[in-house]
């Protein structure tokens, strides 16, 4: 699984956590909520009950609606003032995780949409936490 904080313990981008083990390393790494933009491709549904998790499911190659940037917007908003960092992922932790992460930036750091998706390749160079 490849992993990367965006902001240190806030908001973390990777791609689709697939076995028990890549949900123990996020749990260990302090993620407690997971959102995942991927229907087709799931979590592992390992018994681990501390870590919240929400579906904003986003088609590959299509953009987020509005809907689905608020939805994703309100609950970081949520898991901010509780100092809950939030992982999100998509399939491969690229396209739909970059847009939602670029919208984060947007939103709560006040970074210029343009800049946010130049700079966006840059901050998540991921690194593999080794399975």
């Amino acid at each position: 699984m490849n992993f990367t904080w965006v902001i240190n313990n806030e908001l973390a981008a990777m791609d689709c956590p697939e076995s028990e083990s890549d949900i123990t390393f996020l749990t260990n790494a302090g993620i407690q909520h997971l959102i995942t933009l991927s229907p087709e491709t799931l979590p592992s549904n390992s018994c681990n009950t501390t870590l919240d998790r929400t579906n904003i499911f986003v088609e590959e190659f299509e953009a987020p609606s509005l809907k689905q940037i608020l939805q994703f917007l309100c609950i970081c908003k949520k898991c901010r003032s509780q100092s809950k960092p939030v992982g999100v992922h998509c399939r491969m932790g690229r396209g739909r995780t970059g847009v939602m992460i670029a919208c984060y930036l947007v939103r709560f750091y006040e970074v210029a949409p343009e800049t946010a998706v130049i700079k966006l390749p840059k901050m998540t160079s991921f690194h593999s936490h080794g399975n």
